[in-house]
């Protein structure tokens, strides 16, 4: 299975692209400044180029729950994965996005040509393996 996995971002979204077997992840690009309906169609050819089975996409959430309104930008990621959905004809999994930015600055170090964007998405996309992983291997 190939995963798109995507950091949205008002202003920059991170790609990345990984794969069940072999469980492999890397950061792709960052797209910046486009409309909406242009980073549509890009993600639509992006998908398609790499046959795309599924696209995961970081979920903003709160470290704390009673921090959570559901309202902002986290409503915005939510419309957003809505209507790829429905672009792309393809599962959108949103996946909470916690620590991802944090950890991609301190893995920009080790991976210099890629930015922080990029390397978000490709956490998502591991954290979206791990999670699967897991409840493979916890199934009773």
């Amino acid at each position: 299975m190939t995963i798109l996995g995507i950091d949205y971002g008002r202003v920059h979204v991170g790609l990345a692209v990984g794969h069940e077997e072999p469980r492999l992840a890397l950061p792709r690009k960052t797209i910046s400044g486009v409309s909406r309906a242009s980073l549509l169609e890009m993600l639509a050819t992006l998908a398609k180029e790499e046959a795309v089975d599924k696209v995961v996409v970081g979920l903003p959430r709160a470290q704390r729950p009673e921090q959570e309104t559901g309202e902002g930008f986290r409503a915005d990621v939510e419309a957003f994965c809505a209507v790829l959905e429905e672009r792309v004809g393809l599962p959108v999994v949103q996946v909470d996005e916690r620590f991802t930015s944090r950890a991609a600055a301190i893995l920009r170090r080790d991976y210099p040509p890629a930015d922080e964007h990029a390397l978000a998405a490709m956490l998502i996309v591991d954290t979206y393996l791990d999670k699967r992983l897991y409840e493979q291997d916890n199934q009773h």
